[in-house]
């Protein structure tokens, strides 16, 4: 009796599991094919272009636009003809673009992951409590609790491009911007919907908060409470951002779909100096995961609490930082405003967080130095050991927010930072050591501010440190 019960569950067991990797192979190759907005494209026109009489032939209407820029969401009142609407569109030499208007998604919609309330309900007094909000592991391993000695965001504005927030959690009060939109309800009220990941862009808020306990937060609706959200409503919120002088966008969201359109003012962003920081996904696999993938955009992978790779994580050559990502605790919509939740989405946060420390002390990085920064002053050793970058999980490491505001290394040498000896030790090692061009990197360790890095930044160390000069005047 008891070797056919063995027999059962061993059945049971085996059935379990090709259910569940049925399932997951499903659950990929549904995720493999993009989806988009029935009947709507995206175009981008010259300036030539009679838009109104292209939109007669084809049956369609122009819905919205973001006028600055030529580009226009049109819709088709006739579906059979899509597809060849979409090619006759993409053939026009007048057109620079033309594509579906794709749906992108927030990691977590996709992963079996959800929030798990503190059912205690712990009330929020700044600083103090949640103790498990404040004090969790993460904020003493990756450095934030000494990098706030010397930057904490002060004048920094993050927009968090998700599916909205709890408005009137405590942890936000005085620190929301007064440019707050909405674009699926189009208000100035970007509430948290219910659905399936109810509570989202308020535990992303919550991570920037901690990271960045002084910066001003904008949060930007462009998903729904399920977690979807198309590329239309992205872009505008991405070019609000852009209008209102955001320093740092966060994206924790992504699909395996490469938008011409996304890609187009995700590059104005970055040409508008502005830091762009993005989730890896949390498909677990190499393939691309945009807007991640998007040259100059920072992505961020997820390890977990012994800062071993997050099994949930998507990886790839695109990687550039790993962050924790695994049972964090953050602020929560509904009636438990605290709890836990795992994913990209997460870590993305983060980095976001760690940005808006170092633009304090930095203004005017672009996301591609902001991104090589990060890279460089980057934990290579990790608990269980050495990662030799690049790699294609963990990236150039793990994010160290002390390094990368000059604390203990390579970083920002500013008037909230004093000049040392160890000052002229690093700088000696950046220019004879690391093979670089400094020249590329005048961000880092320009103490005379000439644009490069050279011997004379030793030479005014020491003159600050033995001449008496004053660093906080004369710099």
């Amino acid at each position: 009796m008891k070797q056919r019960n063995n027999a059962v569950n061993t059945k049971c067991n085996l059935l379990l599991c090709l259910i569940i990797g049925s399932l997951l192979f499903l659950s990929s190759t549904l995720l493999a094919e993009p989806s988009y907005v029935d009947n709507e494209i995206i175009v981008k026109v010259d300036a030539g272009l009679d838009l109104d009489s292209i939109l007669t032939e084809i049956n369609a209407v122009a819905v919205d636009s973001i006028s600055s820029n030529r580009i226009y969401l049109i819709r088709l009142t006739d579906s059979t003809t899509f597809d060849d609407v979409l090619k006759e569109l993409q053939n026009n030499p007048l057109i620079d673009f033309a594509e579906p208007n794709y749906i992108m998604e927030l990691p977590e919609s996709f992963q079996m992951s959800i929030s798990f309330p503190d059912e205690n309900n712990p009330p929020h007094h700044a600083g103090t409590s949640p103790p498990s909000y404040y004090g969790q592991p993460f904020v003493y391993s990756t450095g934030f609790d000494t990098a706030h000695t010397v930057s904490e965001g002060d004048d920094i504005l993050i927009a968090i491009i998700d599916n909205g927030i709890a408005m009137a959690h405590p942890l936000m009060t005085g620190f929301l911007s007064s440019h707050i939109y909405d674009f699926l309800d189009n208000d100035t009220i970007p509430e948290e919907d219910t659905g399936l990941v109810y509570g989202h862009g308020t535990f992303v808020a919550g991570l920037i908060r901690l990271g960045a306990p002084k910066a001003t937060i904008m949060p930007l609706r462009a998903f729904n409470g399920d977690g979807t959200g198309d590329v239309f409503a992205i872009s505008q919120a991405i070019e609000w951002s852009i209008a209102y002088n955001a320093n740092v966008i966060n994206l924790s969201f992504g699909a395996h779909v490469n938008s011409q359109a996304l890609s187009y003012i995700i590059n104005e962003a970055i040409d508008s100096s502005i830091t762009v920081v993005a989730a890896a996904g949390n498909y677990g696999t190499s393939e691309k995961v945009y807007p991640a993938a998007y040259n100059g955009v920072i992505a961020v992978s997820s390890v977990d609490t012994l800062e071993l790779f997050a099994t949930f994580s998507s990886y790839g050559v695109s990687i550039d930082l790993c962050a924790p990502g695994v049972t964090l605790y953050s602020s929560l919509a509904g009636e438990y405003e605290w709890g836990t939740w795992s994913g990209t989405s997460f870590s993305a946060a983060l980095v976001s967080a760690e940005a808006a420390l170092c633009l304090e002390l930095q203004p005017g990085l672009n996301s591609y130095q902001m991104e090589t920064h990060l890279r460089n002053t980057a934990r290579k050793t990790l608990t269980w050991g050495t990662i030799v970058p690049p790699d294609t999980l963990y990236g150039y490491g793990i994010l160290d927010a002390a390094k990368a505001v000059g604390i203990g290394g390579t970083g920002f040498v500013s008037s909230h930072a004093p000049v040392t000896t160890s000052t002229i030790t690093s700088i000696t090692s950046y220019l004879f050591e690391q093979e670089v061009d400094a020249d590329s990197y005048h961000f880092v360790y320009d103490i005379n501010r000439d644009g490069k890095v050279n011997i004379a930044d030793i030479a005014d160390a020491v003159d600050y440190i033995f001449g008496n000069v004053n660093q906080q005047t004369d710099r």
